[in-house]
């Protein structure tokens, strides 16, 4: 994930496919969540990657992780920013409101400068 936000794509695909692959032989809840975070943050296609984001954000919240499901939230927001704005600017308000009641506010301003809004 973090090698598509640097604008390594594609490194980020490769390493996305694979971890893809991996979370879909092993039982593993945390690999899957994070397996669909990398390859919604990869996806040249933004409604892909917002249905991957989703998947992976209630995957986060079933195990009870919402730091990481915010999390999704903001990635939402970054994939969608130039394309869908509307449903960029949701997603940040929705992962900003979530940080602030999780008690980690600092989180949205960092959402906002990375999806280029702060």
């Amino acid at each position: 994930m973090n090698l598509a936000l640097e604008g390594k794509r594609d490194q980020a695909r490769e390493v996305a496919a694979e971890a893809a692959g991996l979370a879909g032989r092993l039982p593993y809840p945390v690999g899957r969540a994070a397996s669909l975070e990398a390859t919604g943050v990869c996806a040249d296609d933004v409604d892909e990657a917002v249905a991957a984001l989703e998947e992976a954000r209630d995957q986060w919240n079933t195990l009870g992780r919402p730091l990481d499901a915010a999390w999704c939230d903001v990635l939402t927001a970054h994939v969608c920013v130039e394309k869908r704005p509307e449903l960029s600017r949701d997603a940040l308000a929705r992962a900003a409101a979530a940080f602030d009641a999780l008690g980690v506010a600092h989180m949205g301003e960092r959402a906002r400068v990375l999806v280029g809004v702060g």
